[in-house]
């Protein structure tokens, strides 16, 4: 019987509570047989040295640079948006009301546009109608805004929310060559990069990201992401243990750990990771899918069942959780109940090849006795 491949929770955030559940692909190639510059082997020319210090790269330029005038009024919405108190926000907002000014209503517009944008769903490509009313404020306020930059970033935030993946990519490629010493801005190229299934080019931003603000977890998880699509486990088990080092309660880091150790068959301590994440994010149906798997992995057949039907529970459209509730009670000798599961798998995703592979080894099996019945005579 064919156990499925997992699925591992590849959380992708980039300045909110954002996120994107994706299987784990096999060692990809990357595109054209692309390599990342940080991992060419060709040698690197000698330079001489100057005394002149190397220029400070730019950043992206804040719409209120000083706490004057209106940005007075829209400072502490900007601070209630970085600690992700969403009502807060939304009620100083309020409070504040449209400004008249062109300049001011551009920053008002973009405001409500985040609010918007991180009320709607947690996933890259899940977004809904907030998303898709962001968007329209965020292109609002670009076209009357005295410094457009930060509003194309967020422009491009509500555009991956969508799942518009290359107009994302090609609003922050420009962005990122202007603005190579802000974090935000190719922190948020790689995850496009990562939306449109370009691991390999996601690296280099990413690395960058990561380097110019070596202290936000997040965006290290993003990167053992990139590490991760791309197979190599190593890489992405020391990000995700960086991001932990840095806050211990990460859920993403728990659970994208945990998957990346099951993988490498350090299922013990995978587990472990996986249970705090499932207790970080009780209502999280891959965490439980993954702890199916893991159970599955250990020969524990009662608890593999626990642990899918509590992620269906959780989410009736996973595949993952109705495959490994079919393997678990193949285990227990109930073949028809399997068989239900993978068809039901196979409905959800007729994509996936498990299902079909399962219900094939399921149908191999139908003139053996289930385990502990008595054998016929």
């Amino acid at each position: 019987m064919s156990f499925p491949k997992f699925t591992a929770v590849l959380f992708l955030l980039m300045g909110g509570a954002c996120s994107k559940n994706a299987p784990i692909v096999e060692s990809p190639k990357p595109p054209g047989g692309e390599v990342p510059a940080a991992l060419s082997s060709r040698p690197i020319p000698v330079r001489e040295t100057s005394s002149r210090p190397e220029p400070k790269k730019k950043a992206l330029p804040l719409l209120c640079p000083t706490r004057g005038g209106m940005c007075e009024e829209f400072g502490p919405v900007f601070d209630a948006l970085s600690a992700a108190e969403l009502t807060r926000a939304n009620t100083l907002l309020e409070k504040v009301g449209v400004p008249e000014a062109p300049s001011d209503r551009a920053i008002y517009l973009l405001l409500k546009g985040r609010c918007r944008l991180e009320s709607d769903s947690l996933s890259y490509g899940e977004g809904g109608p907030a998303s898709e009313e962001a968007l329209v404020l965020f292109e609002t306020a670009e076209q009357i805004a005295d410094v457009k930059d930060p509003v194309r970033l967020q422009v491009a935030r509500a555009q991956l929310s969508l799942g518009r993946g290359e107009q994302a990519v090609s609003t922050l490629s420009a962005l990122a060559e202007r603005y190579q010493g802000d974090a935000e801005v190719q922190a948020a190229l790689g995850i496009a990069y990562i939306s449109t299934g370009r691991a390999a080019r996601a690296l280099a931003p990413l690395r960058l990201a990561v380097a110019l603000d070596p202290k936000q977890p997040e965006r290290l998880i993003v990167l053992g992401t990139a590490h991760l699509l791309l197979g190599d486990l190593v890489e992405a088990e020391r990000r995700f243990r960086a991001a932990l080092s840095l806050d211990n309660d990460s859920t993403r880091a728990q659970g994208d750990l945990g998957a990346v150790l099951l993988i490498q068959g350090k299922i013990r301590e995978g587990k472990a990771h996986l249970l705090r994440a499932a207790e970080l994010a009780p209502m999280r149906a891959t965490y439980a899918a993954n702890l199916s798997y893991a159970e599955l992995l250990s020969n524990e057949p009662v608890l593999a069942e626990k642990w899918a039907r509590r992620a269906i529970e959780l989410d009736p459209q996973l595949a993952s959780g109705w495959l490994n509730l079919g393997l678990s009670l193949v285990a227990r000798g109930d073949r028809k109940a399997a068989r239900e599961s993978f068809q039901k798998a196979q409905q959800l995703d007729p994509t996936d090849p498990r299902a079909t592979n399962n219900l094939r080894d399921l149908d191999e099996l139908e003139g053996a006795p289930a385990p502990g019945a008595p054998e016929s005579k």
